[in-house]
């Protein structure tokens, strides 16, 4: 399924590929080496507990055990234990991303 529209941003050491799709799936890609600060993921901790109401469910694909371990870090701040799911397979992930598009 191709996404509704998109947005690029790239930095001197992080890209960012935001991608909205049908059913308010939007899918963010970060690449690069800058790495995940604990001033980060606060401030990704506090905007997803904030917007908790508005989001069903949040799934996101670690690509090292130091991202894992950040992102858990998010899971537990942010209080999403019962929607947001951490995957460090890409297979899991895409089955996830599946279902979610189809409702």
């Amino acid at each position: 399924m191709q996404p509704e529209n998109e947005a690029r941003y790239e930095g001197v050491h992080c890209h960012l590929l935001l991608q909205r799709f049908p059913r308010a799936v939007v899918v963010l890609r970060i690449t690069g080496t800058d790495g995940a600060s604990i001033a980060i993921s606060g401030d990704w901790a506090v905007w997803l507990g904030a917007n908790q109401a508005s989001l069903r469910s949040v799934t996101m694909l670690t690509g090292s055990r130091f991202i894992q371990v950040t992102a858990e870090f998010v899971r537990r701040f942010s209080a999403l234990e019962g929607i947001m799911r951490i995957c460090t397979e890409p297979p899991v992930f895409d089955s996830a991303l599946a279902e979610a598009m189809e409702g």
